[in-house]
């Protein structure tokens, strides 16, 4: 599996894959009570994707990281960046033998870092949010 996210410039492979991915798709369903027939579910339309990713990164180059993959410090000033930017990126997971699972435009809602001074890696939690342009 890799996962990696792009703009038309730049790439970012992610280095260390978590074992599980939690991806939400909520939908804008309404209930609402009635005289005879109790609670009813209304269906609404589908909601933005979400997915969560939480893992490590390596400040500097590791032997474990997946190749292509930047230190953490560059990570994080390019999630940084496109999160103050306003821009969305391209979130692209794959899995084996480049299957794609995931690929869609995609906001930073969240991103969460933790630096530990006595360990050389970084621990991050990034929430994506699927972005759709309106044309």
């Amino acid at each position: 599996m890799n996962i990696l996210v792009y703009d038309n410039f730049i790439s970012l492979i992610f280095p260390a894959i978590p074992k599980t991915i939690p991806i939400n798709f909520p939908s804008s369903n309404e209930e609402f009570k009635t005289i005879d027939n109790g609670t009813l579910n209304l269906l609404g339309d589908p909601g933005l994707k979400v997915v969560q990713i939480d893992s490590v990164w390596p400040e500097t180059s590791a032997s474990w990281a997946k190749r292509g993959s930047v230190p953490g410090r560059l990570a994080i000033e390019f999630f940084n960046r496109y999160k103050k930017n306003k821009k969305p990126i391209r979130l692209i997971i794959t899995k084996l033998r480049g299957l794609q699972w995931i690929n869609m435009l995609v906001s930073i809602e969240d991103f969460t870092y933790v630096l530990d001074k006595n360990a050389s890696i970084i621990r991050y939690s990034l929430t994506f949010k699927e972005y759709k342009v309106v044309i």
